[in-house]
């Protein structure tokens, strides 16, 4: 079985927290910026593994948000 999943997020500054993701992208995980969101597209064969590279995803995107958004300041 494949699992697949897509998160799309808007950020204010969508290219600095898609560059703060991209270092973590692998073969379950790519990140964009696609029509001005940040985009992570995953895939695997394991629904665990998808699952928990979610979670992962979304803790690192919350840093990267915090981070951006301070840099703004």
């Amino acid at each position: 079985m494949r699992c697949e999943g897509v998160i799309r997020t808007r950020h204010r500054c969508p290219a600095c927290v898609a560059a703060a993701l991209g270092p973590d992208d692998h073969l379950l995980c790519s990140t964009a910026v696609e029509d001005g969101a940040v985009v992570a597209r995953l895939g695997g064969r394991e629904c665990g593994s998808i699952i928990a590279t979610m979670d992962d995803y979304l803790m690192n995107c919350q840093i990267a948000e915090e981070q951006c958004s301070h840099d703004l300041a």
